[in-house]
């Protein structure tokens, strides 16, 4: 029964420890916001630098027209609508 007890233990505590924190971007938000899904940031560019390594930046469907620096680890962005297309243009 311990060792039940203690398998039980290590999952809910490796959820805590390997937990990602969403952060959000819309049109409308402003970057003096919290970055939640009730206040989010307004840029990509913003969001991307204020995300934390375990971080997620969900986008919301919209026009964003700014440069962004894409960084050289993988881009934590997930795009908020299956159906939303993302148009990059490079300069």
């Amino acid at each position: 029964m311990n060792r039940k007890k203690i398998i039980l233990l290590f999952c809910i505590l490796s959820n805590f420890c390997f937990a990602q924190t969403n952060y959000y971007v819309a049109p409308t938000g402003n970057n003096a916001n919290s970055g939640s899904v009730a206040s989010p940031w307004k840029t990509i560019q913003y969001g991307l630098n204020q995300l934390p390594a375990n971080g997620i930046l969900n986008v919301f469907p919209g026009t964003y027209s700014e440069k962004i620096t894409i960084p050289n680890t993988p881009l934590p962005l997930r795009i908020t609508r299956r159906r939303c297309p993302l148009l990059m243009q490079r300069e």
